[in-house]
């Protein structure tokens, strides 16, 4: 990340997509999975569309594979150079077509420029946050379950105040408010913290 970003950098987010099998089930109606994220897939949108983080080129997501993640469960794709388009506009959510859940971009989808993230447990990719991806249905008999991770530079600035966690340099001035390492796993203090973080971000 310090390659790309440089050496003050800070964690924004970090969420946690749990793919489970869909086999035998009706894929053009949503599961009721409430715990998971597009339990069924994304339709193909730019995270850059809803994180209000600038600039673009100053954040990148890390998606950390925690198991194997192949087209047949469903892994993300990436739809190769689409980041120099810049932010596209979307199609809300219910009027995309097919069966995949959240907005749609209104971009043509260059089918031979699609590029699935294959990747084993432990490895990671990292991409743009202007780039058009999607993900499918878990067609395996396993969970896919991948984390993924917002860095920013410490040039960044947030479209509404909120909070970010300083973990390389960062010693001047920051357009976030710092976020304190948890001292041992469901500390009160953290909790508190990682509360306040959640309602910032609806709010963002």
């Amino acid at each position: 990340v310090e390659e790309v970003l440089g050496p003050d950098i800070l964690i924004w987010s970090m969420d946690i997509f749990r793919r489970e099998p869909s086999r035998g089930a009706d894929l053009h109606k949503c599961p009721d999975r409430s715990d998971q994220i597009a339990p069924i897939g994304l339709d193909w949108h730019q995270d850059s569309l809803y994180l209000g983080l600038h600039p673009n080129d100053e954040v990148v997501r890390v998606w950390l594979a925690l198991t194997s993640t192949m087209p047949e469960n469903g892994t993300m794709r990436y739809l190769r150079g689409s980041h120099r388009l810049g932010t596209c506009p979307h199609l809300p959510a219910d009027s995309a077509t097919g069966f995949l859940r959240g907005p749609r971009v209104l971009a043509e989808i260059d089918h031979e420029a699609i590029v699935p993230v294959c990747l084993n447990p432990g490895c990671f990719s990292m991409h743009d946050i202007r780039i058009i991806h999607d993900s499918g249905a878990n067609m395996t008999d396993a969970s896919r379950v991948a984390v993924s991770i917002t860095y920013i530079s410490a040039r960044v600035k947030p479209s509404v105040r909120c909070s970010a966690m300083p973990v390389r340099g960062c010693e001047g001035g920051l357009a976030f408010d710092r976020e304190t390492r948890p001292v041992r796993d469901l500390a009160p203090q953290a909790v508190n913290g990682f509360v306040q973080a959640l309602r910032a971000r609806i709010e963002h």
